[in-house]
């Protein structure tokens, strides 16, 4: 995963696609999250690849175009496009 800063924590971050690579790319940064950070944790595989989406236990749904972050701490958390490239610039 690449990994992006906003000037104060370091974290990683994807872009979310309705596609093959884009879902095996997510649930690589969702894997290792603490169980009870997604909904139905034991089938978080199949939200990725049967639904094309993955649902956050805050009932966010992340779709097509979203960014799936996972902060220093291992929060799990969505941003559109518009408000990641505003927020985040990578690690160089």
């Amino acid at each position: 995963m690449i990994k992006y800063t906003d000037g104060n924590q370091v974290i990683e971050a994807m872009l979310f696609e309705d596609n093959h690579k884009s879902a095996h790319y997510a649930f690589n940064i969702i894997n290792d999250v603490r169980l009870d950070a997604l909904v139905a944790p034991q089938r978080a595989i199949d939200y990725i690849m049967n639904n094309g989406r993955i649902t956050l236990r805050n009932g966010e749904s992340v779709s097509h175009g979203d960014y799936i972050i996972k902060d220093s701490i291992g929060d799990i958390k969505k941003l559109s496009a518009e408000e990641f490239k505003a927020t985040y610039n990578p690690v160089r």
